[in-house]
C-alpha cells in the first residue's frame, strides 16, 4: 500500500516540475543563464587582467633588478678608473717633478742659444751655415738640436758663423741605444734616411722603441733623442742587425735651431 506520505512527496514533486515548466515557458532559465554566462565572461577576464598585470609587475621587478646589479657593476668599475687615474696623476707628477729637475740640471750644465740657419752647403750634404760664431760663445764640438732632438754638431767656427754637420751627412757617425740596452752607430743613408748600423743581432729592439745618443762620443753629450724605430732588417749580417728609424726632422727644410754649449770644448 502506498502510504500518505509517499503521495504527499509525489504530488509536491509534481507540482514542481509544472511549476519549472510553466516558468520555462516564459524564458526565465535563458535569462538566468545569459546572467550566469555574463558573470562568468567578466570574472574570467578580470582574472586574466590581474593575472597580466601580476606577470607584468614580475617581470618589472626583475628587470629593476637587473639594472640595479648593472649599476653596481658600472660603480665598481668607476671606482676602479678613478683609482687608477688617481695613481696615474700620482706617477705623472712624480715623472713631471724628474723632468723639471733634469730640465733645471741641463740648464744649469748648458748654455742654450737660438740660431738661424743662414746657408745650406750645396757641395757637402748635410753642412749648414749657422748665425752664431765664437762671439757669441760657440764652440767646435757644441751640440745643435731642435727640441731634445739632435741635429748635429759645429765643427767650425767664426767670429760671427759657424758651421753645423747634421746627422744626416755622409761623414757623421752617433753612438745611439735605447732604454733595454741595445747599442749601434746611427748614420744616414740616402740623404735624409736615418739608420743605426752594427746592433748585435741577439739584442732587444722592438718597433716604436726610442733611441737616444749615448754619450760616449767625444763632442755629443748623453740622452738627445735621435728617433724611434720604424722598421728592422735582420738580412745584413748573421751577427748584427740594422735598425730604420722614423725620420722626424726636415733637415732640408731647418730655419731655426738652438745651440747646446758648456763651455768644456775646445776649438
Amino acid at each position: 500500500m502506498i502510504s500518505g506520505k509517499n503521495v504527499s512527496m509525489t504530488i509536491v514533486f509534481l507540482l514542481i516540475s509544472i511549476i519549472l515548466l510553466i516558468i520555462s515557458s516564459f524564458g526565465v532559465f535563458d535569462t538566468v543563464e545569459s546572467i550566469v554566462s555574463r558573470v562568468k565572461y567578466y570574472l574570467v577576464n578580470d582574472i586574466n587582467t590581474h593575472l597580466s598585470f601580476w606577470g607584468d609587475f614580475i617581470d618589472t621587478y626583475k628587470y629593476i633588478s637587473q639594472i640595479k646589479e648593472e649599476n653596481q657593476k658600472l660603480n665598481n668599475e668607476i671606482i676602479t678608473i678613478k683609482s687608477e687615474l688617481v695613481n696615474t696623476k700620482m706617477l705623472l707628477d712624480e715623472k713631471t717633478k724628474e723632468c723639471t729637475q733634469i730640465n733645471q740640471d741641463f740648464s744649469r750644465q748648458y748654455n742654450l742659444t737660438p740660431a738661424l740657419v743662414i746657408g745650406y752647403d750645396r757641395y757637402n750634404f748635410g753642412l749648414l751655415t749657422l748665425n752664431k760664431g765664437y762671439a757669441d760663445g760657440i764652440k767646435v764640438g757644441d751640440n745643435v738640436v731642435v727640441k731634445n732632438f739632435l741635429i748635429g754638431k759645429v765643427i767650425k767656427v767664426s767670429k760671427y758663423t759657424s758651421l753645423l754637420e747634421t746627422i744626416v751627412s755622409p761623414s757623421s757617425r752617433v753612438s745611439v741605444s735605447n732604454l733595454k740596452g741595445a747599442k749601434g752607430i746611427l748614420v744616414s743613408e740616402n740623404g735624409n734616411d736615418l739608420i743605426i748600423k752594427e746592433v748585435l743581432v741577439d739584442s732587444e729592439v722592438n718597433l716604436k722603441d726610442k733611441f737616444i745618443t749615448t754619450g760616449i762620443d767625444d763632442d755629443i753629450i748623453y740622452g738627445l733623442y735621435v728617433g724611434e724605430v720604424e722598421s728592422i732588417d735582420l738580412k745584413s749580417s748573421k751577427t748584427t742587425k740594422t735598425i730604420h728609424l722614423k725620420n722626424e726632422i726636415k733637415f732640408n727644410n731647418l730655419d731655426k735651431v738652438f745651440i747646446l754649449n758648456n763651455g768644456n770644448f775646445n776649438n
